[in-house]
């Protein structure tokens, strides 16, 4: 099974209704079929980092054999 991936504005919008409605992760993980985890974390990080964190390429990166 893959890991479920969601786009920048779906994370953005979760994140703005969490901070703006006092709504728990809970509740906004029931209502779009979310981790509440996933809520947390995003809300942590995006509070940590700001906009640079939903815009960042989060994907596996390959390295050289040199820097290994």
């Amino acid at each position: 099974m893959s890991r479920k991936r969601y786009d920048e504005e779906f994370k953005r919008k979760v994140i703005k209704e969490y901070e703006a409605a006092g709504i728990s992760s809970y509740q906004l993980g029931q209502t779009y079929g979310v981790d509440a985890k996933c809520v947390r974390s995003w809300c942590r990080l995006y509070k940590q980092f700001g906009d640079a964190y939903l815009t960042a390429n989060h994907s596996n990166l390959n390295y050289s054999a040199e820097f290994k």
